[in-house]
């Protein structure tokens, strides 16, 4: 050693950086060691025997961080001679709270402390007891050995348990409560459920700690630490009791009591990290460095027995516990060991898993969960040929205890985790499609609101879901609709979107931020989509879906009341049959109850033999001649205050279920009419009216139209039948329209209903005349020249052309360029109730005998 090393040794300034292990091993900083010939100490080798307690009780309060300072005087061996020194130091810890070092100064401070005697706060501490463990053979009372300010403070684990209180009670009957839990005074005894462990002093029960509360889980949860911290009260008593009455002036004893408080902190603070962390992975994350640091552990594994074959799991650093792709060797000799001791210490070469070849030593303790062996959790140690004290195992077998605690607690937790999924999945998602449900909706929607978000919601309904689930099967249904709303929530759109599926038809969709106008286009955008069929595992589907849009919070504040305005402008665009999607208003809701008022005053007149209900004919004019060719009739209902018109009676009637007796109605008030102006002279006369698709897709359409005419003595050519292309029943294989067909009814391809327009209805040999809209009779050279080609190929295939809706001079010019053959609309004359058609264009017409 230099001289100037000495100088700095003779000074006492010494910097130091000490780990929380066994027997606390520093790291000297200072440019001289005045205590070994290294750079490294360890404190419990040099701190005095008499001052060991203590400075382990402050390096306690350190670990578990109710302090961040260590201020103390103790003896330190320095040569053959211990010489007093001010340790003073900070603790330096990991960004989870967890110590890492002690880092600070030691100062020689002999020139003012006696090395003679003994430690002042130790010689108070050993005096205040002395006498009473002296005095007379085994009379002296637990609290007489360690005071009641330890059994106070060693309660400490059970004061942040709810609904858990503590106690200890000496062999005087005198009751030591936790600090700040209960009063002195509380009677342990009215509460349901109680555990209690003896402690033993020298083969003699000389105090008992007892556990209780009203709730038998949270006392039998906490079974496990009361037997370990009373078996380490007893343990520090029995020590104790030795030294004070056998051994008095041993040191070695007073250092063996001193790594009892040392192994007692390690146990303490592993108790304090289970019961302060949020959960048991963040307990374990932990756990993990402070096992690992204190034993000089590499790895930590679980090996799980309960389960065949046997799972082997390891710890991440955020206290995981994952399952690892490693063999299992069932060796007899370890298996017996552990099977008798608990305990075995062995290395890697050993357990047949040395696989880096560096044949690290191990110890492997048993685990038990209800008293029988369920695992093993093996510790790795960071070097080979590692003897491991009788003291290490002890102390393992203890952790190990704790930490198998919370090792089922995580399977527990995990299991639970994975049932409150799965029930979470039944509460909140439709079953077969994996939509969220109206619940998730009621549980989703409330945050929206009460983040004082905006936006809309969109209800789509597919009516006609129940008959592909009747004809194609419930799953398939279930399939359709998944499908529908994994289109919706993929079309593009900038507002967030989220799909549920509020009923077995009705979809609702939450639009985040979205404005009216936004949320229209959206779900015109869907609509116009679905106007074409929709494929399916190779079935042509065609979807009938409605759409209703409101915004939130301008029409409505609360999901219920956003519900209601949603299925109500939803029930809006279902009963006006509106092929766009309806908007929220401030009259819906009246508008609605007009349509429940006219709903029930159409059944109503259907009861009173359809009273009000009355037909208009509109005149279908030869363009060549002019002469009155047919005409078509139009179904109204009329009161004093109002009239309705077909296309708002239809859908009630629908609804009402009483299309059947419609139709009949209908047929027989158009053949009797047909007769009358036939009988007039006005031979050869026709009426049209359309058929809706789903009387035509029934044998009513046939049996009813027969009998009319059979009733009225009309031939089948009195009648024509004019369908839509967008009605879905206009296509070949349609039975009963070719039955009509053959029977000699003129079947009428109508310009209704969807904006597009071909020639499919061309290739329909049921087809006698087409009839287009004035509107497609454009000067655009492109639309011109597509219906010429489609008028040209009706006329060689002998189907007659009506233009519809010609209501002004001008429109009649524009169509005379085209070669069509009839004409219909006001511009013909307006449409006429039955008597006065009679009168205008029967009676009075020099036409009567010439329709053709």
């Amino acid at each position: 050693m230099t001289q100037l090393e000495k100088a700095v040794a003779a000074s006492g300034n010494i910097a130091f950086s000490m780990k929380f292990s066994l027997g606390f091993p520093a790291e000297i900083l200072s440019a001289a060691n005045p205590f070994s010939d290294g750079t490294y100490i360890k404190f419990g080798d040099l701190v005095h025997p008499d001052d060991y307690q203590p400075f382990c009780e402050v390096i306690n309060d350190i670990v578990n961080g109710s302090v961040n300072e260590i201020r103390v005087h103790s003896r330190i061996r320095t040569c053959n001679e211990y010489i007093w020194y001010y340790i003073t130091g900070e603790a330096v810890r990991n960004t989870n709270g967890l110590l890492e070092s002690i880092d600070g100064m030691m100062f020689n401070v002999s020139g003012y402390l006696d090395c003679d005697t003994e430690d002042a706060v130790i010689r108070r501490f050993r005096s205040k007891h002395a006498a009473a463990l002296t005095a007379g053979e085994h009379n002296y009372t637990l609290r007489d050995i360690l005071g009641e300010d330890y059994l106070v403070r060693i309660q400490n684990p059970f004061v942040h348990i709810d609904g858990l209180y503590s106690a200890i009670v000496d062999s005087s009957g005198r009751v030591i409560s936790a600090t700040g839990k209960q009063d002195k005074h509380f009677n342990m005894n009215k509460l349901d459920f109680q555990r209690k462990k003896n402690i033993r002093v020298r083969h003699k029960t000389i105090a008992s700690w007892i556990i209780a509360g009203n709730d038998q889980n949270v006392v039998d949860s906490n079974a496990q630490l009361l037997e370990t911290m009373a078996q380490t009260v007893a343990g520090v008593a029995n020590s104790y009791v030795v030294l004070v009455e056998e051994m008095e002036n041993s040191q070695n004893a007073n250092k063996l009591l001193g790594q009892t408080f040392e192994d007692q902190i390690l146990v303490n603070n592993t108790y304090s990290l289970i019961l302060n962390s949020p959960d048991t992975r963040a307990a374990m994350s932990g756990i993990i460095p402070l096992i690992s640091e204190y034993f000089g552990l590499s790895d930590m594994m679980f090996c799980s027995e309960t389960d065949d074959p046997v799972k082997v799991y390891r710890w991440d650093n955020s206290g995981m516990l994952l399952p690892v792709m490693c063999a299992s060797h069932d060796i007899k000799s370890l298996k017996d060991e552990l099977d008798y001791s608990g305990i075995v210490c062995t290395d890697r070469r050993t357990m047949q898993a040395d696989h880096d070849g560096r044949n690290l030593s191990c110890v492997m303790v048993r685990t038990y969960d209800g008293g029988k062996d369920s695992g093993v959790i093996v510790y790795t140690a960071d070097t080979s040929n590692r003897t491991w004290s009788n003291r290490e195992r002890k102390l393992l077998k203890s952790i190990t205890q704790i930490i198998s605690t919370v090792i089922y607690k995580i399977f527990m937790e995990d299991e639970l985790a994975t049932s409150q999924a799965r029930l979470e999945r039944i509460a909140y998602y439709h079953s077969a499609t994996g939509i969220p449900n109206r619940s998730m909706l009621e549980r989703d929607f409330p945050k929206e609101i009460a983040e004082g978000k905006n936006g809309a919601i969109i209800a789509f309904e597919i009516s006609n879901i129940k008959s592909i689930s009747e004809i194609y099967g419930y799953e398939y249904a279930d399939d359709v609709l998944k499908s529908f709303a994994e289109y919706v929530s993929a079309v593009p759109c900038s507002a967030v979107k989220k799909v549920y599926r509020f009923s077995s038809d009705i979809l609702f969709m939450t639009l985040s931020g979205a404005e009216r106008e936004e949320a229209r286009q959206f779900a015109q955008a869907i609509l116009t989509k679905f106007r074409s069929p929709w494929y399916l595992e190779d079935n042509e589907q065609r979807l009938q879906v409605y759409a209703g849009v409101m915004l939130y919070p301008s029409d409505a504040s609360d999901i219920d009341h956003c519900i209601i305005a949603a299925n109500q402008t939803l029930r809006l665009a279902k009963e006006k049959e509106l092929n766009d999607a309806a908007c929220y208003s401030e009259g819906l809701e009246e508008q609605l109850i007009n349509n429940r008022i006219t709903k029930k005053l159409i059944a109503q007149a259907v009861e009173n033999d359809f009273e009000g209900f009355y037909f208009l004919y509109q005149p279908v004019i030869d363009i060549n001649t002019g002469s009155l060719h047919c005409c078509e009739a139009s179904l109204f209902w009329e009161n004093d205050e109002l009239t309705i018109p077909r296309d708002q009676i239809m859908p009630i009637i629908d609804q009402l279920g009483l299309s059947k007796e419609i139709y009949r109605y209908v047929v027989d008030n158009i053949c009797s009419f047909c007769a009358t102006v036939r009988e007039a002279g006005v031979e050869q006369f026709r009426v049209s009216f359309p058929i809706p698709e789903n009387i035509l897709s029934t044998e009513v359409s046939i049996e009813a139209l027969r009998s009319a005419l059979l009733e009225y003595s009309l031939p089948p050519s009195a009648v024509s039948v004019s369908i839509s292309e967008d009605e879905k029943t206009l296509y070949a294989g349609n039975i009963f329209l070719n039955q009509m067909a053959k029977i000699g009814v003129n079947i009428i391809a109508d310009d209704i209903g969807g904006g597009y327009f071909s020639i499919a209805p061309l290739e329909n040999s049921a087809v006698k005349t087409i009839k287009i809209r004035s509107s497609r009779f454009s000067d655009d050279a492109v639309s011109a020249s597509f219906l010429q080609s489609v008028i040209r190929l009706a006329h060689e295939k002998d189907i007659t052309v009506c233009a519809r809706g010609v209501d002004s001079a001008a429109i009649f010019q524009s169509i005379r360029r085209f070669n069509v053959d009839l004409v219909e609309g006001i511009f013909n004359g307006r449409p006429l109730r039955d008597k006065e058609f009679m009168d205008k264009l029967v009676f009075s017409s020099p036409a009567r005998r010439t329709v053709h």
